[in-house]
């Protein structure tokens, strides 16, 4: 039986600083655990913060009764690709 799902990504609160200013340039990536990252829904980046706030309504549809969401937090850089993840 599948269902659909509504969530709200909200914020994060006190993340690594990952950058030299002692601040990070976050995203969040969701998405099914059964699918790639690739295919994952993404936040904006929110720039030189520890506490990004988002509030990003997500849906997902055809969703299995055992499936699971995975969330992953990144920090964004200009110069090389996404390379820190933060969580």
């Amino acid at each position: 039986m599948s269902t659909e799902l509504q969530l709200k990504i909200i914020k994060a609160t006190n993340i690594h600083a990952a950058d030299r200013s002692g601040t990070s340039d976050p995203y969040l990536t969701c998405y099914l655990k059964s699918e790639k990252e690739n295919d994952a829904i993404k936040t904006s980046v929110i720039k030189e913060t520890l506490n990004p706030e988002w509030n990003l309504n997500v849906k997902f549809t055809s969703l299995q009764n055992d499936e699971q969401i995975m969330f992953r937090l990144y920090d964004w850089n200009r110069f090389q690709s996404n390379v820190s993840q933060l969580v």
